[in-house]
């Protein structure tokens, strides 16, 4: 793993083999960065970040948990989903509602419909 930042984030190559990278990346969520957590035992895992191309939303998972925590930016939203079908149904529902939010914002509108 290539170390960026103070923090210990950073790139590293073996994301491609996580656990929902091919879904992810094919409904436009794209890598970010992978972040070392190291548990009290002493052992470690790397955390693997995605992001949302269209809004400040980021999914991430270790490497081949099947288990994936889903982000809203400095919202405190947390969401957790398990398994390959859960996360391909969350990820459409949730591509469905961003674009939403992104027209509606678009066309100067709040989130009745309503023109602002």
């Amino acid at each position: 793993m290539q170390i960026d930042n103070a923090s210990g984030q950073g790139y590293c190559a073996e994301h491609i083999a996580t656990n929902g990278h091919n879904l992810l990346e094919s409904l436009g969520w794209h890598y970010s960065h992978t972040t070392p957590i190291h548990r009290a035992d002493g052992s470690a895992y790397l955390y693997h970040t995605y992001k949302c191309e269209l809004a400040d939303f980021s999914i991430g998972t270790s490497h081949c948990s099947g288990v994936f925590s889903c982000h809203r930016g400095g919202s405190g939203y947390s969401h957790t989903v398990h398994g390959l079908l859960a996360l391909k149904k969350y990820l459409v529902e949730k591509n469905t509602a961003i674009r939403r939010e992104v027209t509606r914002a678009s066309y100067g509108m709040d989130k009745t419909g309503k023109f602002i």
